[in-house]
């Protein structure tokens, strides 16, 4: 229990309760079960991602516990310490873990700064160019000084120098310098290119409790609930309730409907923490085992 996964796998026997908090931000664990071979399925390409993800293991993600499965498991034999049995088809850079990694660590992209905004600099830079570009050639042609030819050139020289001959390794610099900042604080950024556009955010938003909040939520009430408590029928009051004074459809539908799990060696139940809180305002409990509330 609590073990780390060292490679993407497949459960080929028993089955597994995951915690993928570490790949997908999800603090629900995922229940994994066996890949059954089913007839007509010899040629198909096992899809992790899609279609087979129930029965993938991946790498970095925690083992929460572990079962050996049924007796017949399509004849596979039986691990000797009763954990369920798997068959590696990833490890290093090529798991999923790895791919992360390896995008932190080693990204290819191209690093600038904001496009348009250098465009939109240039261009002003350029109006001025041919603003002192025109003002030279028609004084020096009036003073008639200089050849054509040579005024000209000058022209552009001028035109030219809008751009620095630096700017493209300048603008790389200041990314590369943001990005070292960033490191520096335990922030890794898979997208450089982003980083010019993090300094135009004024506001943040998260999807989800946890994140700078406490992830324990506290159950405030239940809208419409009946009159009179559990187990009394009839119409529905205006207004916000106890959890506690839900109606029996509601309490049903609170405390059976979910995906919480009872993991062994750790007391109560694992979730959801939306579910969990739902569950204890009603102030029932849940049996895993036989799926009773």
């Amino acid at each position: 229990a609590n073990a780390v996964v060292p490679c993407d796998c497949v459960l080929v026997r028993g089955s597994a309760v995951v915690n993928e908090a570490s790949l997908t931000g999800e603090s629900v664990p995922q229940m994994k079960d066996m890949l059954e071979r089913d007839a007509g399925d010899d040629q198909r390409a096992l899809d992790m991602n899609g279609r087979d993800r129930v029965h993938a293991l991946f790498a970095g993600t925690t083992v929460m516990t572990a079962a050996a499965g049924d007796a017949e498991a399509g004849g596979v034999p039986p691990t000797p310490d009763g954990g369920c049995l798997c068959y590696v088809l990833r490890t290093g850079f090529s798991s999923a873990q790895g791919e992360l990694m390896q995008m932190i660590e080693f990204s290819q992209q191209q690093i600038s700064d904001d496009s348009k905004e250098t465009l939109v600099a240039l261009g002003i830079l350029l109006v001025f160019a041919l603003v002192s570009s025109g003002y030279v050639l028609r004084t020096g042609l009036q003073k008639g000084d200089r050849t054509t030819h040579e005024l000209l050139l000058k022209c552009v020289i001028i035109v030219t120098s809008v751009v620095p001959r630096h700017l493209p390794m300048q603008t790389a610099m200041a990314v590369n310098t943001a990005l070292m900042a960033l490191m520096k604080k335990g922030v890794f950024c898979t997208e450089p290119f982003r980083v010019p556009f993090a300094g135009k955010i004024d506001s943040v938003l998260f999807d989800k409790t946890g994140t700078l909040t406490s992830d324990k939520l506290v159950p405030v009430g239940v809208v419409n609930a009946p009159a009179g408590g559990q187990g009394s029928a009839g119409k529905a009051p205006e207004g916000e309730h106890p959890v506690s004074e839900a109606g029996a459809d509601a309490a049903a539908i609170l405390a059976g409907c979910h995906s919480l799990v009872s993991v062994g060696g750790l007391d109560g139940l694992v979730g959801d923490p939306i579910e969990m809180a739902a569950l204890q305002g009603l102030q029932w409990s849940y049996d895993h085992t036989s799926a009773t509330a």
